[in-house]
């Protein structure tokens, strides 16, 4: 499973916002990895991949058909998923009281998502991405060399996307701005 975490994240991680759909089913896959041990039994534990496959393909088949509501859904599930990645890499003592961070997370990041679309997808993407990634190294560091590590990962995301989004779009004039007049001519003798 770490190899995938990991290729998932790289291919989240840079491309999230443009391969949108790919964003979608990586993050239902993710969730599913992270989900699909608490709630199915793992025996077999083949039974964990279908569940995980099963939400990528829903999250997928949302993004191409339902893609506002897929947005929305996608901060949910992402913002449940950073709380929770957070909360497991940084051993908060939560207890029953877990669920009520992530529900709060999966709430906020689903508002941010649907209020600011192309950079809540490019830094909710890049978050995503740089958290799987650095789950699948499953890396023995202290907290702050893996805070210091999804930080590099995450601008290096934004900024990747950002590129490839400002090479799509250039920039238009501002249509309120007035425009300067051609300098004069100057009179030949």
């Amino acid at each position: 499973m770490n190899v995938i975490n990991i290729f998932l994240g790289f291919a989240v991680l840079l491309t999230g916002r443009k391969l949108f759909w790919l964003f979608i089913a990586a993050l239902g896959f993710l969730a599913g990895a992270s989900l699909g041990p608490r709630f199915i039994e793992a025996d077999p534990a083949w039974l964990i991949w279908v569940f995980s496959l099963g939400l990528g393909f829903v999250g997928a088949l949302l993004a191409v058909f339902l893609k506002r509501l897929a947005v929305s859904l996608a901060g949910f599930v992402g913002g449940w998923y950073l709380m929770m990645t957070l909360a497991t890499t940084f051993d908060w003592q939560l207890g029953n009281t877990a669920w009520v961070l992530y529900l709060i997370g999966g709430l906020i990041v689903s508002g941010v998502v649907s209020g600011l679309y192309d950079w809540a997808l490019i830094f909710l993407s890049s978050i995503v991405g740089a958290l799987a990634i650095v789950q699948g190294l499953d890396l023995s560091l202290s907290p702050v060399l893996v805070s210091l590590l999804l930080l590099a990962l995450i601008v290096a995301g934004v900024s990747a996307q950002n590129r490839a989004w400002r090479a799509e779009h250039p920039a238009r004039p501002d249509p309120e701005k007035p425009k300067t007049p051609p300098p004069p001519k100057k009179k030949t003798a």
